[in-house]
């Protein structure tokens, strides 16, 4: 609570917890940055079950993962929380805190959590804006986003507004900027409530 991520009481508890929980996420980009997956769900949104068994286990779900050898496959390993719920998985990017080959060189993921993509733009790398094509890129642009001129130029003042906020508190950690803090916090709930 002393840092403005738990609300307490009243009618809007259930909402604020499931802002609070949006935001947990987009923190997470932050924190495992670039540990980020591309999500590959078959047609229609979410993974299609095998045959025609309703009752049958979910097929793995299959990701794309970048690292310095470059672009490769990964899956979720057994032990993921995440891939005991690949049927309900509806994201289109996870982040991770552990890739690891198994025995048979497959790339297996663990301890991911799915974010959506405007976590990605808010806390992710650094942002490169082509307004020509209308997108903006994460890092190199292996993670990019068409986007509308007007969205497009109001994620990139946000952003540049959270990263002007940890510079300054970054270098003078005891400044006063409370009020901003909580500004900013209030407009980044808003914008993941709407990003939804």
């Amino acid at each position: 609570r002393e840092i403005g991520m738990a609300r307490g009481g009243g009618g809007r508890q259930a909402a604020a917890a499931h802002e609070d929980a949006e935001l947990l996420k987009a923190l997470l980009v932050g924190a495992m940055w670039p540990r980020c997956a591309k999500v590959e769900l078959p047609s229609g949104g979410k993974p299609a079950r095998r045959g025609a068994d309703a009752d049958a286990p979910p097929p793995p779900v299959k990701l794309k993962i970048k690292d310095d050898t470059g672009v490769g496959s990964a899956s979720l390993h057994p032990s993921c929380v995440l891939a005991r719920q690949a049927a309900a998985l509806k994201a289109s990017y996870c982040v991770y805190g552990e890739a690891h080959k198994s025995g048979s060189g497959a790339v297996m993921l663990r301890e991911a959590t799915p974010v959506p993509p405007l976590s990605l733009l808010l806390f992710g790398g650094r942002l490169r804006h082509d307004a020509k094509a209308g997108m903006v890129g994460i890092d190199d642009g292996w993670v990019r986003f068409r986007l509308a001129p007007e969205a497009a130029e109001l994620i990139l003042a946000v952003r540049r507004m959270l990263d002007d906020l940890l510079s300054r508190k970054w270098e003078a950690p005891r400044s006063d900027t409370a009020a901003q803090e909580r500004m900013l916090l209030e407009g980044v709930r808003e914008l993941l409530a709407m990003g939804r």
